[in-house]
């Protein structure tokens, strides 16, 4: 793959072979400083062209490449002044090219992250008999900012539903992390495959083990609904603009009755997840 040889410039080693004697100091520093762009400019596009899977633009870059390490092949004390100016003149211009193809990089890479990335909806039931004050989702290794859901929210109490919150899949399946604190501040943890998502909305509960001390999110089937005390009843009515709606069960796996209240909606993690509360 042209990709390995596509390779980054050292400046170290070009500054040493525009060294002369007998030229125009400042003619040698600004030769020196041109060429440390040069090779600073080709070093971003090496990094940019890892990060994408388009090759259409290996070949270019790679003769480029073979141009940009000519230049340092000069040897200054063999150049009238003149021959200098040119030098600089063609190494501006490549300049231009270079940045050039890091916008070029810098397309298709956005390109393929639209590409890849899947939306998907979660709602959420808090199947615990835990209040939470702070929730954050976040995507795995992510160093972006991480919002608490609930920050302008009243507590996320058991039984009750969040609804809105969204997780963005991409050709990896990286896992999402959820994190939760109760009042007391004690925090619970627990990672989602995202990958195992495959529809455009996924109901999740929330389980807490009290042997292993762990939280737990179970996915529900489409159709039902997993209660706090771990039966089954039917899937909560959602209203015209989305919010879950919550209710008591008679155990025997009626309809829920009365209606949901909309406890209002945060900014949510780096993909800006928010949520409707229900109960």
């Amino acid at each position: 793959m042209y990709k390995r040889i596509l390779s980054l410039i050292v400046t170290t080693a070009l500054c040493l072979s525009l060294t002369a004697c007998g030229m125009p100091k400042e003619k040698i520093a600004q030769a020196q400083e041109k060429y440390a762009r040069l090779a600073e400019i080709h070093n971003q596009v090496v990094e940019a062209h890892k990060n994408v899977e388009d090759n259409s633009l290996d070949e270019e870059l790679t003769a480029l490449r073979s141009r940009a390490s000519d230049m340092g092949a000069f040897n200054l004390a063999e150049m009238a002044e003149e021959e200098i100016d040119k030098l600089i003149q063609d190494i501006d211009s490549m300049i231009n090219e270079y940045e050039g193809y890091l916008a070029q990089l810098s397309n298709i890479k956005g390109e393929e992250e639209d590409a890849v990335l899947t939306p998907i909806v979660i709602t959420l039931m808090n199947g615990t008999d835990i209040s939470f004050s702070d929730l954050r989702l976040y995507e795995q290794g992510s160093n972006g900012l991480q919002v608490n859901v609930l920050e302008d929210l009243e507590l996320f109490v058991p039984g009750q539903y969040l609804a809105g919150l969204t997780v963005m899949r991409d050709v990896d399946n990286t896992p999402w992390v959820l994190t939760l604190a109760d009042e007391n501040e004690t925090g619970y943890e627990t990672v989602l495959a995202v990958g195992e998502f495959t529809e455009e909305s996924v109901s999740l509960t929330l389980y807490y083990d009290s042997s292993t001390g762990e939280l737990v999110a179970e996915r529900t089937e489409s159709g039902e609904e997993a209660n706090p005390d771990g039966t089954e009843g039917d899937e909560p009515e959602g209203g015209a603009d989305g919010q879950a709606e919550t209710g008591t069960d008679d155990g025997a796996g009626s309809d829920k009755s009365g209606s949901g209240e909309q406890q209002g909606e945060a900014a949510g993690a780096e993909d800006g997840s928010g949520g409707q509360q229900g109960e």
